[in-house]
Order: structure tokens, then C-alpha cells, then sequence
């Protein structure tokens, strides 16, 4: 299975936060949709409420432990993890 990441992109950082949770909420749902799962069944996995799925899918709207849930029960919370520690600058030297 492939995992679906939100990879850094420049135009998209001058296009601020609103085209970031615009562009994740897409991901989100396509994961979703990809696992030919219903909006009720990704939160009943996540263990929110189906109304807070739909509000990030359709108003890019959630709490960030709901996101977190979210992440967690599609499988790539820790495949986003590793690609931004993987773009994080090296610490100071000092």
C-alpha cells in the first residue's frame, strides 16, 4: 500500500496556512476514499465524532488531537513524522 504524504512545497508556503489545511483535508479524503472507507467508518476508527470528519473534509475544521486521531487510524501519522524530521534543518553547532 502506498503512503500518501504532504510533501513541502514552495508555492504552496506562499499560499499560506488556508491552502495547507485545504491541500491536507484533501489527502485525508482521498486516503479515506482509497480505503473505501465512509466518513462515519474513518471516525468511528479514529474515535471522533462523524460531524468533525466531515467539518476538516469540507471546511478544513479540527482540533489538532482530532487530527492526530485522524492520521493515526488512516496509517500515516508516522510516515509524516519521519518526511518532516526528514526536512528539518540540522541543530546549531555551539
Amino acid at each position: 500500500m502506498s503512503t500518501l504524504l504532504v510533501r513541502p512545497n514552495n508555492a504552496a508556503a506562499a499560499n499560506g496556512p488556508d491552502r495547507f489545511k485545504a491541500r491536507l483535508a484533501d489527502c485525508v479524503r482521498r486516503r479515506r476514499e482509497q480505503f473505501g472507507w465512509s466518513q462515519a467508518d474513518l471516525a468511528k476508527r479514529a474515535g471522533i465524532g462523524e460531524a468533525t470528519v466531515g467539518r476538516f473534509e469540507s471546511r478544513h475544521k479540527i482540533q489538532f488531537d482530532g487530527l492526530a486521531k485522524v492520521l493515526c487510524a488512516l496509517g500515516i501519522a508516522d510516515s509524516m513524522i519521519v518526511e518532516l524530521w526528514s526536512q528539518s534543518p540540522p541543530p546549531p553547532s555551539g
